[in-house]
């Protein structure tokens, strides 16, 4: 998400069997397809951008090689090192989510399985008001001053 925009949403289906998404399935569907297009497309727009990730151990691993790589060959932008894995203070997105949790409650039917689900978060997606992802962005200053004056510690974000 950006400031007037969102990206498609990928779901990232289980692989049969189980197990978790590796840092290798991540990049490649990621970071180097939907992320990466945004990304283009949103320097293109607006210049300068600065690209955002949560800390979990996928993203770590596979921004970390991908962002040595892109910086290598000129690109920057792509996210710090590092951000705390779903802290809401920090990242705007995770408010997002609750929007959209928050909405499929609402629903007169409730997703009943994973296909349901599945359907009901890219209605949701889809239906996103943007000038919510706008108040989100925009909170970004505010969020950041509140961090610093807790020295670190939790916000009411």
């Amino acid at each position: 998400m950006r400031y007037g925009k969102l990206s498609e949403l990928i779901i990232m289906l289980e692989k049969k069997g189980g197990g978790k998404l590796t840092a290798l399935k991540y990049t490649e569907i990621i970071l180097d397809g939907e992320m990466f297009d945004f990304w283009i497309e949103g320097m293109e727009d607006v210049g300068y951008l600065l690209m955002m990730e949560d800390g979990t151990p996928y993203h770590k691993g596979a921004a970390t090689i991908r962002r040595e790589q892109l910086e290598k060959n000129g690109w920057i932008g792509w996210g710090p090192g590092t951000w705390l894995a779903n802290s809401p203070d920090l990242n705007p997105i995770e408010n997002l989510w609750h929007v959209i949790r928050s909405n499929i409650r609402k629903r007169k039917t409730q997703p009943r399985n994973k296909k349901e689900l599945e359907i009901a978060l890219m209605e949701e997606w889809k239906k996103l008001d943007i000038e919510i992802i706008n108040i989100l962005i925009l909170s970004m200053p505010r969020r950041l001053q509140a961090v610093i004056e807790v020295r670190g510690g939790a916000t009411g974000y």
